[in-house]
């Protein structure tokens, strides 16, 4: 039984350069970028919705009421924001965790909405992961500045990147 397990340890999460979460980060953060950069009006409208459609969901379930249009249009924008700084992997320790966050929250608001698109489910979990493990090693301004690597992710970092990219060593 334990040599099943190495061999898919082995398989699973085999050694990969730190390019390829980078490369996944750019690609999946770009499209996310255009993917809201798109929708920013339709966002808003639906923001503005009947308050009696709002029935909150995922991280949302924590409001009674809806947000005002303000301050949802100010997270949609700081969303936009830090999604730019988490293409260009500009201190992605920081902007990483925070544009998953974000990311998280504005698209469970737009499924409080009337109907849920759970097609919406997997850009989010991308970005949660991406934005959670160190994507930026490569690829990145970090990388140039010269603040990755990421001197030691152990063996949580090995298995959180293993959900889109496999080990980074």
């Amino acid at each position: 039984m334990m040599g099943l397990l190495r061999a898919l340890d082995r398989f699973w999460f085999a050694g990969a350069p730190a390019a390829r979460p980078a490369l996944l980060r750019v690609l999946i953060g770009g499209y996310l970028l255009v993917y809201l950069g798109r929708r920013y009006g339709m966002l808003l409208r639906v923001a503005r919705s009947d308050p009696a459609l709002f029935r909150p969901v995922g991280v949302v379930t924590v409001l009674e009421r809806p947000l005002p249009v303000g301050v949802f249009r100010g997270l949609l924008r700081a969303t936009l924001l830090v999604n730019v700084a988490f293409v260009l992997g500009w201190r992605h320790r920081q902007t990483g965790p925070l544009f998953a966050g974000l990311l998280l929250w504005v698209m469970s608001y737009r499924n409080s909405w009337s109907m849920i698109y759970h097609n919406d489910n997997v850009l989010v979990l991308h970005g949660i992961i991406l934005g959670l493990t160190p994507a930026a090693d490569a690829l990145s301004l970090d990388a140039a500045r010269g603040r990755g690597p990421t001197p030691d992710r152990g063996a949580g970092g090995r298995r959180a990147t293993g959900g889109t990219a496999g080990r980074c060593d």
